[in-house]
């Protein structure tokens, strides 16, 4: 900020002045020579210039992950009630796997043309039931099927998948 603003402090007349400026030129120069350049590097020789920074530019999704599986509402990897290395190992990977099954769906869901998060579809799924009633003999009862959906993303989840088929047959 000193290389762009200038300032003075003043004590006149018992009172205390602050002046200031700003040089457009000198902030132009900063912006032509340093903002915005970032170095990358490498000892990737097989990727070209376009994949190394694509790449870097896609890390969000792996942070994106971590935050997810961090999050205590569904796929969460905490608490760990596990105390040996490898059921540590064994829980750390079932928890990877959900996740990861949970971004295939929401990837097909996308390619469905239904664009949510991972939390909303399950969310949504949570409140898809299949309810079954029976009632009249005891030992010859008869029974209802009920198919219960709960909002709409639900209701474009159940349609894309066809699960009312495919579970009450």
């Amino acid at each position: 900020m000193n290389d762009i603003f200038e300032y003075e402090v003043i004590t006149k007349d018992e009172h205390v002045l602050l002046t200031f400026s700003d040089s457009e030129q000198k902030l132009q120069k900063i912006k032509d020579e340093q903002l915005g350049k970032t170095v990358l590097f490498t000892d990737r020789n097989d990727l070209t210039d376009y994949q190394i920074v694509s790449s870097y530019r896609s890390t969000w999704h792996v942070e994106s992950s971590f935050k997810q599986m961090k999050d205590t509402d569904f796929l969460t990897v905490r608490p760990i009630f596990h105390w040996t290395d490898q059921r540590i190992a064994v829980h750390i990977f079932t928890c990877v796997m959900a996740y990861r099954l949970c971004a295939i769906i929401r990837k097909e869901l996308q390619e469905k043309g239904i664009d949510c998060s991972i939390n909303q579809y399950l969310k949504s799924m949570n409140c898809i039931n299949r309810v079954s009633t029976f009632y009249g003999d005891v030992k010859k009862p008869k029974k209802i099927e009920a198919f219960i959906t709960g909002d709409e993303l639900s209701d474009q989840i159940e349609a894309a998948y066809g699960l009312q088929k495919k579970y009450n047959g």
